[in-house]
């Protein structure tokens, strides 16, 4: 767990006519955390211990794959040989030879996870957390030569 950031904000309370300056009644202070997780079946029970401990807001749940190396090397082996079998197509269809690879370039991020979370019914009720599945995506663009 770390801390994304902390404020403190002064509360002010205003006369009823609006005659007297505000007066200030106290201060609010915020502090947002960061938690990793690693055992997500226990996502809906930390949830319900955050409540539990006094958080007054829970956003921006998000899942990811601790070590995408394996996944990412996988997808860009398939982004290169889908890249070859469309331009061995077209090359085909355009009555050429497909040549090497002149150039190849990539951008790779993980996709977005949807969540699902609910409301709790009752405090003996956990909070359900769908984890889902994380895809790991290579978006690639390679140049091949051709020959006649």
């Amino acid at each position: 767990m770390t801390s994304q950031w902390i404020s403190l904000q002064p509360q002010y309370a205003s006369s009823p006519a609006g005659s007297l300056p505000p007066q200030l009644t106290g201060y609010q202070a915020n502090q947002s955390l960061s938690v990793k997780i690693r055992a997500t079946g226990q996502t809906g029970a930390i949830i319900d211990a955050a409540v539990g401990a006094g958080a007054t807001q829970i956003s921006g749940i998000s899942f990811s794959v601790a070590d995408p190396t394996t996944a990412t090397t996988q997808a860009r082996a398939a982004a290169m040989a889908d890249a070859r079998q469309r331009a061995a197509s077209l090359a085909q269809a355009a009555g050429v030879t497909l040549g090497a690879v002149i150039s190849i370039s990539e951008v790779s991020a993980p996709s977005p996870v949807p969540f699902a979370s609910g409301a709790l019914a009752a405090p003996s009720v956990q909070t359900p957390v769908q984890p889902g599945t994380t895809d790991i995506e290579v978006d690639m663009l390679a140049t091949f030569s051709i020959g006649g």
